[in-house]
């Protein structure tokens, strides 16, 4: 019996090597937008009542996403400032003050749609989905949308929890995050 389950783990993280931990849906463009991204407010809001605190330590750190921006979004040219508004009481206030104080012409809201919770005597995340919205300022619309899946461990090969669900960095998904944003924002001709 152990030497069978010793068999189908090690078979299970040959495979989950194989397929990409990130996966991207299709991205949904207004048809009559048209213009390029140049200051951006990245609002992060990823806690959501399916989880609970300590579960939610799977997500992406504000410092992991500023970090990765730096990365990606700073040799382009955009001016992008993070607000973290998953931990106010006011949602709306918190985000109407960042508009405020930073004055960016778009703002693209980062969401969790949906979390995969695995586990009995530890429930942990080990995979979830993130609505990636953008609005545009001026015209107070979304202009445009896409979803990006962190698949669970056993197909997407990376663990998003310590021991007992402790915490552990989510750098790497951050980066991946911020790519696939970046690669449809480009191919829709908004960067």
């Amino acid at each position: 019996m152990f030497r069978r389950t010793l068999l189908l783990a090690v078979a299970t993280l040959a495979l989950s090597g194989c397929a990409p931990p990130v996966s991207v849906g299709e991205s949904n463009k207004s048809a009559t937008y048209q213009r390029k991204i140049s200051r951006i407010l990245v609002a992060r809001a990823f806690d959501t009542p399916l989880v609970t605190e300590k579960q939610s330590n799977v997500f992406i750190r504000v410092e992991e996403l500023q970090q990765s921006l730096t990365a990606k979004w700073s040799p382009l040219g955009v001016t992008w400032q993070v607000v973290d508004i998953e931990r106010t009481t006011d949602r709306k206030k918190a985000m109407d003050d960042a508009i405020a104080s930073f004055a960016p012409t778009e703002v693209i809201e980062l969401q969790t749609k949906s979390v995969r919770i695995i586990g009995s005597f530890f429930r942990v995340v080990d995979g979830y989905v993130v609505d990636a919205s953008l609005i545009d300022v001026g015209e107070k619309k979304r202009v445009w949308r896409t979803e990006i899946e962190f698949k669970p461990f056993a197909s997407g090969g990376r663990m998003r929890n310590g021991a007992a669900g402790s915490a552990i960095g989510h750098q790497d998904d951050a980066n991946e995050l911020v790519d696939a944003i970046t690669a449809k924002l480009k191919a829709d001709g908004l960067l």
